[in-house]
């Protein structure tokens, strides 16, 4: 999410993922792979086990919410979900604004949780995702920024280079350079060639995962080039169309969206639901809101939309023969409607399979997760919507 509180040749084929089952979900699928090239075939597991996933912000010694037992993640693994995305809060590592007490008790509660979440068999991949502090410093002053964002990777990897050897390995934990970065994205793009450069010094062999920026938007990566190095995977967000995905957002009262509720899916300006609600939103006085949706419906948007989407980042990826992930995704739960949201989830995941990219749900039990309240059990008609190709 971002920071204001959250948006290959072998055989240039899909490399197949023969999911387990276990009930309720049939989780077995003939295309949910993430394409590779030029790596060798033993590189194909961790693709393998990449290419499904969900964000788990729950290890964090920050978090307050519901924590899942081992049994539950156990499950869910056998559903297909083998990734697990762990946000890291840059800021509690961050000279500017930690302190070595804080930084030491996060880093050791980090640790833990990697190796009981490797434990159990997950691929983790650590996500450098500060707060709003530093991403304003980051979009103010970008150098300063890189310069805080560089000594917060010192520290993590540092830390990291203690970890018993099975639980460093390549295969295992990958390294996401920064989440949503807000400089301009050429800046950035800079930016993120030095901190592969920085990184590859210590850390030869692991993966790095690097995304454009603003909100890391598809089409910012579909006009870069890549980056230069071995072992990089591309990664963008994808919530389009905003005012569904996040309709009665909660965290931003300025926000227009904050005032629009049960939109559809698929959406279009002619839908009974949607022309209901402009008129209870002029009723309301609530223009802005009314104008997002208008100019979001100025074309309709249908699972063929999305799919189209992100066919440009899947030939994006062939065309330059690197691996990319789309690795966050979701649909904010406060009003939407149920089938709505199924439909979308499905439209993303399909239309990411169709064309090699993997995928890395958004999240796990908060508003846009996929565990269902009061029951805390996982929402099985989400996880159908998610793993269920037949």
């Amino acid at each position: 999410m971002h920071w204001i509180g959250k948006s290959f040749v072998i055989t240039l084929l899909c490399l197949a993922v023969t999911l387990m089952q276990s009930p309720p979900v049939q989780a077995q699928t003939a295309n949910s792979s993430l394409c590779f090239a030029g790596y060798e075939q033993s590189e194909g597991d961790l693709f393998e086990r990449l290419a499904r996933g969900v964000n788990f912000p729950n290890w964090s010694p920050l978090y307050d919410g519901f924590k899942p037992s081992n049994e539950m993640l156990l499950s869910l693994q056998k559903q297909g979900l083998t990734h697990l995305r762990l946000p890291i809060d840059g800021e509690q590592i961050m000279p500017a604004f930690s302190d070595e007490q804080i930084k030491r008790q996060y880093l050791q509660e980090l640790e833990s949780a990697i190796i009981r979440l490797q434990d159990l068999g997950f691929v983790i991949s650590l996500d450098m995702h500060p707060g709003g502090d530093f991403a304003r410093m980051h979009e103010r002053d970008p150098g300063v920024g890189y310069d805080q964002l560089v000594l917060a990777w010192d520290v993590m990897t540092r830390h990291l280079k203690k970890l018993p050897l099975k639980h460093k390995d390549p295969s295992r934990l990958l390294l996401e350079l920064l989440n949503e970065p807000a400089p301009a994205e050429d800046v950035w793009w800079q930016q993120a060639q030095e901190l592969v450069d920085h990184l590859r010094s210590s850390w030869p062999e692991t993966w790095l995962i690097v995304g454009p920026a603003f909100f890391q938007r598809y089409e910012v990566l579909a006009r870069a080039q890549p980056l230069k190095g071995e072992k990089l995977i591309y990664a963008v967000h994808y919530y389009d169309p905003f005012p569904f995905t996040h309709q009665a957002i909660s965290w931003d009262d300025n926000s227009p969206l904050k005032d629009i509720a049960f939109l559809p899916f698929p959406l279009h300006r002619k839908h009974g639901a949607v022309q209901a609600q402009i008129a209870d939103l002029r009723q309301l006085g609530k223009e802005a809101a009314i104008t997002e949706i208008e100019n979001t419906t100025r074309e309709p948007w249908t699972s063929e939309r999305v799919a189209n989407d992100l066919r440009k980042v899947g030939q994006w990826a062939k065309r330059h023969e690197v691996p990319v992930l789309v690795n966050e995704f979701g649909v904010l739960t406060h009003a939407v409607d149920t089938k709505s949201r199924l439909r979308w989830l499905e439209a993303v995941t399909k239309g990411a399979e169709d064309v090699c990219l993997g995928w890395t749900h958004w999240d796990f039990s908060d508003g846009f997760g996929l565990i269902a309240y009061p029951e805390k059990v996982p929402d099985e008609m989400v996880l159908k919507a998610l793993l269920d190709r037949k």
